[in-house]
């Protein structure tokens, strides 16, 4: 579960119990960021454009959010 959505400066995912790897992609796929993450850390998107994304971890499937 990621909120908010959609955020203009960070997002949070719920339902973690241990660090992950992710990346993003933009609405075209094109890779725009990586990262680790760990449970109860914010993601910062602040430098990201105005679009939709998709934040994906090695295991699951594609998470959708809205950058405003």
């Amino acid at each position: 579960y990621l909120y908010p959505n959609p955020s203009q400066n960070f997002i949070h995912v719920e339902g973690m119990n241990y660090g992950q790897n992710f990346k993003i992609f933009n609405s075209l796929g094109h890779f725009v960021k990586e990262g680790k993450i760990n449970p109860n850390e914010r993601l910062d998107i602040q430098n990201l454009k105005s679009g939709f994304y998709c934040l994906k971890f090695d295991i699951s499937p594609c998470i959708s959010f809205i950058k405003e």
